[in-house]
């Protein structure tokens, strides 16, 4: 059995107009959601045991707010410059390449390349996967090669935007 976490970074700063957009950081409110997540994702079992990440300063930064939350150490965040504005392909290039001994996989990605490899797998697709959001996969696989061909079952999408309101509605399944 396998599982994927797959996470849209955290909403970026737009402030800094002479910053390239691989360097662009994380604004205040992408912080304070990706939080919100994080309390969210101390529920939830397992944890990550790899993280692969875009090289881009926002993804990397998510990731690292991620291991931090979690109490999970910094090595196990893996910049993949390949991930940088993949597309699903590229993402399902990189997820299957992984060692066979980890069983939890964390990916942090852009759209709109993370939502079509979502969709790669969801029985009803999403529109667009918003920032700090994340779904999580299980597969029953051994092998992460053999992931483009597996039925994968959704075990929870957590949107920021729901764990803001009073009714903490999600969508567990």
């Amino acid at each position: 059995m396998k599982t994927l976490y797959i996470v849209r970074h955290a909403k970026s700063s737009w402030s800094a107009f002479n910053q390239s957009d691989h360097e662009r950081q994380l604004s205040e409110l992408g912080q304070e959601c990706t939080k919100k997540i994080i309390s969210y994702l101390h529920q939830k079992e397992p944890k990550p045991q790899l993280i692969l990440s875009s090289s881009a300063k926002r993804t990397m930064d998510t990731a690292l707010l991620l291991v931090s939350g979690l109490g999970l150490k910094n090595d196990i965040i893996k910049a993949e410059s390949a991930l940088y504005l993949a597309d699903e392909d590229k993402i399902l290039e990189e997820v299957s390449l992984q060692p066979d001994e980890i069983e939890v996989l964390m990916i942090v990605g852009h759209n709109p390349g993370i939502t079509g490899f979502v969709n790669l797998f969801l029985k009803k697709p999403i529109d667009w996967l918003p920032t700090s959001a994340v779904v999580c996969l299980a597969f029953d696989i051994a092998e992460w090669q053999n992931i483009q061909h597996a039925k994968a079952s959704l075990r929870f999408i957590i949107y920021p935007k729901e764990l803001s309101s009073h009714s903490k509605n999600n969508l567990n399944v």
